[in-house]
């Protein structure tokens, strides 16, 4: 009897686990594809290619948070007119071009419908090179915004950058934890971080002696926990408190503290469970 209720429970379980691999890829047919390229090459400032790279790093795991498309990486082929005919009815193309003139930092987003080769062009300036970074997810949410709208393109808008504070001693990219791709630091006591899982945060920053503190703002996302199983994370990610890090500058280049978040643990038996908690991190630069 057992035998024959642990038969039928498996298949129930195949059945189940058959339905939700059928939705979930009914669920990704229905967006449309987008193509990320890399901008012709006399777009972007040659004076500073890393920071190019990572603007376009930083926009590539914005637009794949968005779930708005499933993005097909070319960022290793520059963008041409001629790329448009080879793409299917309902693909779109985006890339940017990020460059420095007369003291200031523009940028210009491309989104290109492959139907009608309509293209939506979103420009803005910046006083500083950080301020692009900070404003990219908003700023892809206007491009996208924009194109729906059917606005091809928009008037140049000069976007501040803060005053610097005691934080511009360690502005600048971070690393050093396991999930994170990097912490980019910036004067005026704000932040962002960037998850392995294409997942972004914003958060703010102060100084007290030799004690930086880091807060999430970004609301809740169970993207920021990728340690936690996703079910879970899904779960507890609402209600749970803003992660904080308190770090002790050592030197330059190095952080040493703790951060304070949801923790997964696991008892003898395997089972799960998540709490508020602490772990010691360190970020190096």
């Amino acid at each position: 009897m057992n035998c024959i209720i642990q038969c039928r429970l498996k298949k129930l379980v195949f059945v189940f686990s058959l339905i939700f691999m059928c939705l979930a890829a009914y669920s990704q047919a229905d967006k449309p594809a987008l193509y990320f390229y890399a901008a012709p090459a006399s777009s972007s400032s040659p004076e500073d290619p890393a920071a190019v790279k990572m603007t376009r790093d930083l926009l590539f795991s914005q637009l794949s948070s968005l779930d708005l498309f499933i993005i097909r990486d070319k960022r290793d082929t520059e963008y041409s007119p001629d790329l448009i005919k080879k793409h299917a009815a309902n693909d779109f193309l985006f890339y940017a071009e990020i460059y420095e003139k007369n003291g200031e930092w523009l940028s210009k987003m491309h989104l290109i419908e492959a139907a009608s080769a309509k293209e939506t062009v979103l420009q803005n300036s910046y006083e500083g090179y950080y301020k692009i970074l900070m404003e990219a997810k908003s700023s892809l949410t206007a491009l996208i915004k924009q194109f729906n709208t059917g606005n091809t393109s928009s008037a140049p808008q000069e976007i501040p950058a803060q005053p610097a504070a005691a934080t511009g001693n360690i502005s600048g990219t971070w690393f050093g934890e396991n999930h994170i791709d990097k912490i980019v630091l910036l004067r005026g006591g704000r932040g962002f971080v960037i998850f392995k899982n294409g997942a972004s945060m914003n958060i703010s920053v102060s100084i007290d002696g030799n004690t930086v503190t880091a807060v999430q703002q970004s609301k809740p996302d169970a993207s920021f926990f990728p340690d936690i199983p996703r079910e879970t994370a899904l779960i507890k990610a609402p209600d749970a408190a803003p992660i904080r890090w308190e770090l002790t500058i050592k030197n330059d280049s190095l952080m040493q503290g703790v951060k304070s978040g949801l923790v997964a643990e696991y008892d003898a038996a395997g089972v799960l469970s998540v709490r508020e908690g602490s772990t010691p991190v360190e970020w190096h630069r």
